[in-house]
Order: C-alpha cells, then sequence, then structure tokens
C-alpha cells in the first residue's frame, strides 16, 4: 500500500502551488499569489475586474457582417487603453502578496499595456488549476 505524509504531501501542495515572482532587480521581488490561494474576497474581485477587462478587450476586437476587422478609432483608442492598462493594474493588486512591491513594480511598467497583459497571462498560465508550476526563482 503506498503511504505519504502530510509533510509530503503539504511539500507537493507548495511546490504545485507556489508564488508567481516577478524579479525586479534592486527594487527586489514583487510576489502574486496564485489564484487558488485568494481570499474568497480577492478571487471574487479578480474575477470581476477580469470579466471588465474581457469586456473592454472584446470591444477592440469588432468585426463588420463579412468578419473583416474594424479599426478603433483613435479617439476609441485613447479612451480604451488607460482603461484596460487600469483594470490590469487593478488585478496585480489584488494578487499581490505585498502592496509595496507591487506598487514598485507597477511604477516600473504601470503604463506599458503589451508587457502588462504579456506578465499577466504569464502569472494566469501559471494559476490555472491542474497545471500550476513553482516559480523560476525557487
Amino acid at each position: 500500500m503506498a503511504q505519504i505524509t502530510l509533510e509530503e504531501l503539504a511539500e507537493a501542495t507548495e511546490k504545485k502551488y507556489a508564488p508567481f515572482d516577478i524579479v525586479m532587480g534592486e527594487a527586489g521581488v514583487c510576489r502574486l499569489e496564485q489564484s487558488i490561494r485568494l481570499s474568497d474576497d480577492k478571487t471574487l474581485k479578480l474575477t470581476r475586474l477580469n470579466k471588465e477587462f474581457q469586456a473592454l478587450q472584446d470591444t477592440t476586437e469588432r468585426k463588420d457582417e463579412d468578419g473583416n476587422d474594424i479599426e478603433l478609432s483613435e479617439e476609441e483608442q485613447l479612451e480604451v487603453k488607460p482603461k484596460m492598462v487600469g483594470l490590469l493594474c487593478d488585478m496585480f493588486r489584488t494578487v499581490a502578496a505585498d502592496k509595496d512591491k507591487v506598487d514598485a513594480f507597477l511604477e516600473l511598467k504601470g503604463d506599458d499595456l503589451p508587457f502588462l497583459l504579456t506578465t499577466f497571462e504569464k502569472y494566469a498560465e501559471s494559476s490555472q488549476l491542474g497545471e500550476a508550476s513553482a516559480s523560476s526563482s525557487s
């Protein structure tokens, strides 16, 4: 019969659901908690923010009746981008383990939409149930 200790289970859990660490050089490490580790309030907030972000992103990917992309007007682009950045920043703040570290991270890169989007996508990939893996700094 196979056996496993509680300590071994705890170790495996910690490894599988390790935080997502963003190493910022001299500014330290911005630690993002895995979504499964968030409080119920933070989980609900993250879900709401993500839905808002997806809805906003959907407005940027419009198609006409023939399936061709419809470009946003300059005015729409100027309106949508800051909203997307704001929502992503709020999502980072929601999952961050330390307010000062996430603020330092956002001060470094908080206005770079493609960077924030890529970083959050990487975090989300690592945070998926059944597929979580340890952060590279472990």
